[in-house]
């Protein structure tokens, strides 16, 4: 068994260090970061295929996103980047200009990078009328020397080690959810995503197998406050541009995915209300189960504060990257240092409490992340 679990780390590790393009991708993910986004990368794109025969969905590996960032504004709208890394010398820049617009095209993205170690004057002439920003290794020393990024104290080969090492110790359960977050997450609409994330570790109780002292679980569940974060941005998001003022009836309609989703539900409801009343005397249960999710309340709760202090919505998810620091290396960090300027103890306490949020409504210890909260 010891055996076989080095040969799964070193396998995740593999994932990383022998990628040819690993130096690149980390010094663009550390400009990103200094520019204002929180970051992935290698996000695998996939499409998902009905499988009859086994009775299951089939799932088919396309591509993935060397470098991804996003900026969340103000209104909660998200300025998307997407960055692709090669190394090679013998890359044919053209078809992979075309490539790279059409992956910006399909993620909706604002921007996009192609960072190669040389890039011709043809190519770079060519690059606007494709909408896609060429990167050579000149390029990308002096956007980290414009934006300081290069002593960044973020996205280190340790730091990447210990995630990796982490990743190949998900078994059962755990690697489910994990698995969901790399690849599923990223093309399902997001109000299904914070469904998801909201009611994953309900299954067989699966909250009360957390341990606080334990590191996977700490990296796990900080991944799920992490990706869950970016759904409620989006729920903010869509009651900013729906009806502000009447929130309760935004965040239903946000969950139910959108207006005609939630009046379709309302339908539903009215329908089998009658005989659910017959039997049980109230209408209350149907509304309550197919309607109001059992977080709903906490939920309206977030989404008013976070909407209340949207100025400062953009470094939440940051924040909680350098959670996942911490936690990873076991180590402290000072965010004012890492954040510079535009840290702000409200954005924090944001953070924190989208995390006390996601505690709270899966019943796991409030104490869980105190080593970091209480510094």
């Amino acid at each position: 068994m010891r055996h076989l679990i080095d040969y799964l780390l070193a396998e995740v590790s593999q994932m990383y260090f022998d990628d040819k393009d690993f130096s690149q991708k980390v010094r663009f993910q550390k400009i990103l970061w200094a520019m204002g986004c929180w970051s992935r990368i290698e996000i695998p794109i996939v499409i998902y295929e009905d499988d009859n025969k086994n009775e299951r969905l089939q799932k088919h590996y396309l591509t993935d996103i060397d470098v991804y960032g996003e900026v969340i504004q103000p209104d909660f709208s998200v300025t998307k980047s997407i960055g692709d890394c090669k190394s090679g010398k013998n890359i044919k820049v053209f078809e992979r200009l075309f490539w790279v617009r059409g992956v910006k095209e399909y993620l909706n993205a604002e921007l996009a990078y192609l960072i190669k170690r040389s890039i011709s004057s043809k190519a770079k002439i060519f690059m606007p009328k494709v909408g896609v920003k060429g990167v050579d290794d000149q390029i990308l020393a002096e956007l980290e020397n414009i934006f300081h990024s290069e002593h960044l104290m973020l996205f280190s080969k340790k730091y990447y080690e210990a995630r990796a090492e982490i990743i190949g110790q998900l078994v059962d359960e755990y690697k489910k959810i994990y698995d969901y977050m790399n690849t599923r997450y990223w093309f399902t609409d997001s109000n299904v995503s914070m469904r998801v994330l909201m009611t994953m570790l309900k299954k067989r109780e699966f909250y009360n197998s957390f341990d606080k002292h334990n590191k996977m679980h700490s990296f796990l569940l900080l991944e799920i406050c992490i990706m869950l974060a970016r759904t409620l941005m989006d729920c903010c998001r869509y009651v900013m541009s729906r009806d502000v003022i009447n929130v309760e009836i935004s965040v239903m309609e946000y969950i139910h995915g959108g207006i005609d989703g939630y009046n379709n539900k309302m339908q539903m409801v009215r329908e089998i209300s009658i005989p659910i009343k017959e039997i049980l005397g109230t209408e209350e249960v149907a509304n309550k189960i197919l309607v109001k999710p059992y977080y709903y309340d906490e939920l309206l709760k977030i989404i008013i504060i976070l909407i209340g202090e949207s100025s400062y919505a953009r470094d939440v998810i940051r924040y909680m990257e350098l959670m996942q620091h911490e936690v990873l290396l076991d180590t402290s960090i000072d965010y004012t240092q890492i954040i510079g300027l535009q840290y702000s103890s409200v954005g924090h306490k944001l953070a924190k409490d989208i995390i006390a949020f996601y505690l709270r409504t899966n019943k796991i210890d409030g104490h869980f992340f105190d080593d970091i909260f209480l510094k």
